[in-house]
């Protein structure tokens, strides 16, 4: 029972937190890449979605190659 209800939870959350790390940070760096004829620093704004997302983009060492 504690299996579907952990089954569950994780279901209810939106599809982008299912997804794992890696991916999430090749997204990041991709939105980098694709932001540059905006601004310089624009991919910054995802940092502020939350907390995994920003600890992500911190830790992401491509991401800071493209300022």
């Amino acid at each position: 029972e504690q299996i579907s209800v952990l089954k569950a939870e994780r279901n209810a959350l939106p599809p982008i937190h299912r997804l794992p790390n890696e991916l999430l940070t090749m997204v990041l760096d991709m939105y980098a890449v694709g932001s540059e004829s905006l601004s310089t620093l624009e991919w910054t704004k995802t940092m502020l979605v939350c907390r995994r997302w920003h600890d992500l983009a911190l830790a992401a060492h491509a991401l800071w190659g493209h300022i």
